[in-house]
């Protein structure tokens, strides 16, 4: 086996493990939805972010659903073709119904032990409140189309951030350096953006969350 080869065999195993969690989490998040059951921990205050992509999963969901019917259509000349085929349009159109599932009840959180920063049902940063320094609604926009990314052009820290269409909508800054574990490996920090569907509501649950901890001393 060459080197190349050797690469794209361990690329493929990876994307292979990537894709059966997803395949896990989606039904993990199915049975959360049917059970309406958001996984927000003891006094957590959910935070969604799915509303922007509302629209587009609605145009994936559906055209998933469309496209087995025509390829059923299609193919019925051909069963030994058509069966397998259709096996495989339903398991991707129950894969899109559960990563819509895992957005939706896998919100951010806020909550008594801090901020739960989170990309769907697989990724998610916790930022303590004894590391935060302020919570501030702030827009920012990005070129690239990743849901995680990392800017660490500055010396105190890293820019990590969790954009939905291309913005955020809100950023936590850090009163030191936080170590944060990301898919891509741990990461030091000195501020987490993400978007939120309602600043209002992340706000509101900011300053009652924060000033228990406070509290607590």
């Amino acid at each position: 086996m060459t080197a190349v080869t050797a690469r794209w065999a361990r690329r493929l195993g990876r994307l292979a493990v990537t894709a059966l969690r997803w395949e896990a989490a989606g039904w993990a998040s199915a049975a959360r939805v049917v059970a309406r059951r958001p996984k927000l921990g003891p006094g957590g205050t959910a935070v969604p972010y799915v509303g922007g992509l509302r629209t587009v999963l609605v145009v994936l969901v559906g055209l998933s659903a469309v496209e087995i019917v025509v390829l059923d259509l299609v193919l019925q000349p051909w069963p030994t073709v058509r069966f397998p085929v259709l096996v495989l349009g339903v398991w991707g159109l129950l894969f899109m119904l559960g990563v819509t599932a895992g957005l939706v009840v896998h919100p951010h959180v806020v909550g008594p032990d801090g901020v739960r920063v989170r990309s769907g049902p697989l990724v998610e940063v916790v930022v303590p409140w004894g590391a935060v320094d302020r919570v501030v609604v702030r827009r920012h926009a990005f070129d690239s189309g990743a849901s995680v990314q990392v800017d660490d052009g500055t010396e105190d820290g890293a820019v990590v951030s969790f954009p939905v269409q291309g913005t955020t909508a809100a950023e936590v800054l850090l009163d030191r350096p936080l170590t944060l574990a990301l898919p891509k490996g741990a990461v030091a920090a000195r501020a987490v953006r993400f978007h939120c569907d309602d600043t209002t509501v992340l706000m509101a649950a900011v300053r009652t969350h924060l000033r228990a901890f406070e509290q607590r001393g």
